[in-house]
């Protein structure tokens, strides 16, 4: 089924489990509930597909397009997206343990409540995306763009955002707890009653943060620009080392 053309196919509960969908045309699809495990879909053309529900376990998604499809609720575990487009995909609750998502374009995106826990996104374009209640502990976001977006409740203890771009991002109540932050830039970034307790902040941005209520014990601050902030409330242990820009 290489290069098949099936747009606007009906293919609800479909099993299409190891099949070749390579390059294929499947925008506007109805996918929902189908079996797609361990599928080729190299670089097919899912744009406004359906796809809630669907079990893309071990599923190959390189390089495929998938802007505004609708992925909520579906199964990507093990499944290999690397340098897939989701922009504004809805990929609400989908549970996507160990899932490849390295270089994804995700800008706009829907993953509240997403399982995203201990993969690798490294480069990624999250950038306005709701990632709000997503469960990402111990996710790799090295170099990420997530500029603008949610992550109101997100869980992303220690998480690895080594010069990851949060500016303006939506932080507030996010659990962020021994975490790796260097040269983070969390610039004009909402962190309200965050838990930032025993991160490495050494090198961060966080100038005109609201970190007001924020858990800051225990959390290295050397060199750490807070210029601006508001600390309002803030808890800082006598641990915490000194921050040199503040």
């Amino acid at each position: 089924m290489r290069r098949a053309k099936l747009i606007g196919a009906n293919l609800l509960g479909v099993n299409l489990s190891g099949a070749d969908l390579s390059e294929a045309q499947l925008m506007g699809a109805d996918l929902t509930g189908a079996n797609l495990s361990r599928a080729n879909l190299f670089r097919a053309n899912l744009c406004g597909a359906r796809l809630k529900r669907s079990n893309l376990s071990e599923t190959v998604l390189c390089e495929a397009r998938l802007v505004r499809a609708d992925v909520s609720c579906a199964i990507l575990e093990h499944a290999d997206l690397r340098g897939a487009n989701l922009r504004e995909a809805d990929v609400g609750g989908a549970l996507a343990r160990r899932a490849l998502l390295s270089d994804v374009s995700s800008s706009e995106a829907n993953l509240q409540g997403t399982y995203l826990s201990s993969i690798v996104m490294r480069g990624v374009n999250l950038s306005e995306a709701n990632l709000s209640q997503a469960d990402m502990r111990g996710v790799d976001l090295r170099g990420a763009n997530l500029s603008r977006a949610d992550l109101r409740e997100a869980s992303l203890v220690r998480a690895n955002l080594v010069g990851t771009n949060l500016q303006e991002a939506w932080l507030s109540g996010v659990d962020l707890s021994r975490s790796d932050l260097r040269r983070g830039d969390f610039t004009r970034a909402d962190l309200y009653l965050a838990d930032l307790s025993g991160t490495d902040l050494r090198g961060a941005h966080l100038s005109g943060a609201d970190l007001r209520g924020a858990d800051l014990s225990r959390a290295q601050l050397q060199e750490t620009d807070l210029s601006g902030t508001n600390l309002s409330g803030a808890v800082r242990s006598e641990t915490t080392p000194h921050e040199e820009s503040y």
